[in-house]
């Protein structure tokens, strides 16, 4: 389907902000929330100057051209129509966050795991979300794509790397790094404090962790 399961949207952004990266891959772009959500958030959200410049770099890949409309366009720098397993290898940019929500399960797994690991070994940030528990799921919107293919489970995808689980009922939510997720770890939390109290601590995060790259 284009689109996800509505509660792990908050706890996706959460982890995207606590990040705060300069580029993202989008995988498996579908509806475009995650692309618009990330704009939103990142670039103007906290902000009252300069509305509608971005700087940030957000590509996106999607298997289905159907799904692509004039939002898209704005939302996106660039988007690659086709297959993420014919593509990714091909892509020469290197993103501080890969978006893989809702695609491994489309994925074999011995492909979502090269998947994976190819990204990782570029320095990136992977948010991972995918069901926790295996359903069919056939074609829609005329995209034979979308077909659930297999299941994946918590031991598995730490055996890849770092790994930040975010509680949720249905879905598998998490961060996967080969950075120290530490840092990390602290800004997420921070932000599921009261709204007052977010900006302020997030603002001392991002200093401190500025401070740690010079």
């Amino acid at each position: 389907m284009p689109t996800s399961q509505i509660d792990q949207v908050p706890k996706i952004i959460r982890l995207a902000l606590a990040l705060n990266p300069d580029s993202i891959l989008d995988i498996g772009v579908g509806f475009g929330k995650y692309g618009f959500l990330c704009r939103e958030y990142l670039e103007v959200w906290g902000k009252n100057d300069d509305y509608g410049k971005f700087t940030k770099r957000i590509d996106g890949i999607e298997i289905f051209p159907g799904y692509i409309t004039p939002i898209h366009k704005y939302i996106y720098n660039k988007i690659y129509i086709g297959d993420v397993t014919d593509i990714y290898m091909k892509i020469k940019h290197n993103y501080n966050l890969i978006l893989l929500v809702d695609v491994l399960e489309h994925l074999s797994k011995d492909s979502g795991k090269k998947l994976i690991l190819h990204f990782l070994s570029k320095n990136s940030n992977i948010i991972v979300a995918t069901p926790k528990d295996f359903t069919y799921q056939g074609g829609s919107f005329g995209n034979k794509s979308e077909i659930h293919l297999c299941r994946w489970n918590k031991d598995e995808l730490s055996e890849l790397s770092d790994t930040l689980f975010v509680e949720d009922r249905d879905q598998l939510v998490a961060l996967l790094s080969n950075e120290n997720l530490t840092q990390v770890r602290k800004a997420f939390n921070c932000l599921l404090k009261p709204p007052s109290k977010t900006r302020n601590i997030l603002r001392i995060i991002k200093s401190r962790l500025k401070n740690n790259e010079k």
